[in-house]
C-alpha cells in the first residue's frame, strides 16, 4: 500500500513538472506585439535619418519588442537628475557627488551577476564621464532651479496617429523656481548622437509641453547633453525638422500594419 501511495505522487509530481515545461514553452513562443504605431523618443529621432533598411530595423524593434530590455545607464540616470534637483549653491559639488557615486556603483558591481554588475559599471562609466562636462554644464547649472521630470515616464503626445514618448529628464526653472523654462536631457550611448538626431529629440520634447502645458520654451533653454561625446546641443530653429518629423510619422503610420517579423 505504501509502495502504492508513493508511486502516485511520483506521478503526480511528474505530471506538475510536465505541465510547468509546458507552460514555459508556450510563453517562449508568445511574441508581444504593439498593434498601434508606438516609438520611442530615440527611434523617432533617427528614423528621419535612417536608411530604408534600418527604417525597417526600426520598425520591427518597435512593433515586436524583446522581452528582455537593456537598463546599463538607468542608474546613472537617477542619480544625475536627483543630484542635480538639489541645487547646489556651488556647481563643483555636484561633479563631486559623481565621482563618489561612481566608485560606490563600481564597488557594489564585484558581487553581482553578469547583467546586474553590467549596469552597475556602464551608471559608474557614465558617472565619471558627467565629471569632464562641469565647464559646460556649470552656466546651466549657476542659472537655473532643476528638478527632475522622471516620475514622468508616460510623458507621450501623437504626431500623424503615432505615439511618442517624449519624457525629458530634467525640467529647468527660472525666478526661483516660479516659471517653467526649459528642459534638460541625457543620452548615454557610446555612438555620438548625429546633431539633426538631436535636434529632432529636442523638437520633440519641445512640442510636447507646447501642446500639454501651453509652454512655449526658448531653444536656448531646451539642452541635449551627450554624455559620453562631451557634447551639448539646445534646440534648433529650423521649420524642416517640423516637417521632416510629420512626414515621417505619417510613413510609419502607412507602413505599420505591413510590418511583420520573420
Amino acid at each position: 500500500m505504501m509502495l502504492k501511495t508513493n508511486f502516485e505522487n511520483l506521478l503526480h509530481i511528474i505530471k506538475e513538472l510536465d505541465e510547468d515545461l509546458n507552460k514555459n514553452e508556450v510563453q517562449k513562443e508568445i511574441q508581444k506585439v504593439i498593434l498601434e504605431p508606438r516609438l520611442s523618443l530615440k527611434q523617432l529621432a533617427a528614423y528621419p535619418l535612417a536608411s530604408a533598411k534600418a527604417k525597417l530595423s526600426i520598425l520591427t524593434k518597435a512593433k515586436y519588442p524583446g522581452s528582455y530590455i537593456p537598463r546599463f545607464y538607468e542608474e546613472a540616470r537617477k542619480i544625475i537628475c536627483n543630484t542635480f534637483s538639489s541645487n547646489y549653491p556651488d556647481a563643483e559639488i555636484y561633479f563631486e557627488e559623481f565621482e563618489r557615486y561612481a566608485n560606490i556603483l563600481l564597488q557594489e558591481a564585484q558581487s553581482l551577476d553578469r547583467d546586474n554588475k553590467k549596469n552597475k559599471i556602464c551608471s559608474s562609466n557614465a558617472l565619471n564621464e558627467m565629471r569632464h562636462l562641469s565647464s559646460i554644464l556649470n552656466p546651466i547649472l549657476e542659472t537655473f532651479i532643476l528638478n527632475s521630470n522622471l516620475k514622468k515616464t508616460r510623458e507621450h503626445l501623437y504626431i500623424q496617429e503615432v505615439r511618442i514618448g517624449c519624457m525629458a529628464d530634467i525640467l529647468i526653472y527660472e525666478n526661483g523656481g516660479a516659471t517653467l523654462t526649459g528642459l534638460l536631457k541625457f543620452n548615454f550611448t557610446k555612438a555620438p548622437l548625429k546633431k539633426r538626431e538631436a535636434e529632432n529629440m529636442l523638437y520633440i520634447m519641445k512640442l510636447f509641453f507646447e501642446r500639454n502645458s501651453q509652454v512655449s520654451f526658448k531653444n536656448k533653454n531646451c539642452i541635449l547633453v551627450d554624455v559620453f561625446a562631451h557634447k551639448l546641443y539646445i534646440s534648433a530653429n529650423d521649420a524642416q525638422i517640423s516637417v521632416d518629423i510629420k512626414n515621417s510619422c505619417k510613413e510609419i503610420r502607412d507602413t505599420w500594419s505591413l510590418i511583420t517579423k520573420s
